[in-house]
């Protein structure tokens, strides 16, 4: 957890958000190179690149926290590569300080996907346990979306809010 130090700097807005830009650009770089060189899934920054339809130059900045470039679509095509979901979420200070304290390679390695402990997830939700499936069932398929656009060459649509007709997210005609 952060220190006294760093919680009374973290009293200024400007030092706070510049921080937390820093922290998170740091972060999503230590993530990628983690989970690229992860025991069990090795891969060099050119087969990663060649996996994730780019080159070794963008796998490179990737890696690099202080390129601050990095977009959600190259994101989401790192995730598919990893085999796992991309999370982008608002957190509460408490929680994100938590998140950020440590970039070791143990708390960075990720599990793949592992049918049976979905499975379990599936299992729950015959038991009443709705919401956590259900949204994961419709980020999904918004990824997948998005994956769709991307690779198609398409501008990618806005994502309205998730109506209460359908589980599915529409996609709103005009762009962001």
């Amino acid at each position: 957890m952060a220190d006294s130090s760093l919680l009374d700097e973290m009293r200024d807005p400007e030092f706070r958000h510049v921080y937390a830009s820093d922290q998170t650009l740091m972060r999503i770089a230590f993530l990628v190179r983690a989970l690229r060189t992860q025991e069990g899934h090795e891969l060099s920054q050119e087969e990663f690149a060649r996996a994730m339809s780019t080159t070794q130059s963008a796998v490179s900045r990737l890696e690099d926290p202080d390129y601050g470039r990095v977009t959600i679509a190259t994101l989401l095509r790192a995730a598919a590569v990893f085999d796992l979901p991309l999370l982008v979420d608002f957190p509460e200070w408490p929680k994100w300080l938590a998140e950020m304290d440590d970039f070791s390679p143990v708390a960075l390695k990720r599990s793949r996907f592992d049918h049976g402990e979905c499975s379990s997830l599936a299992e729950q939700e015959e038991h009443g346990a709705h919401s956590q499936v259900s949204l994961y069932r419709a980020a999904h398929t918004v990824s997948q979306r998005l994956l769709q656009f991307e690779q198609q060459g398409s501008e990618v649509p806005s994502i309205s809010s998730p109506t209460l007709s359908s589980p599915m997210f529409t996609y709103a005609a005009q762009g962001a």
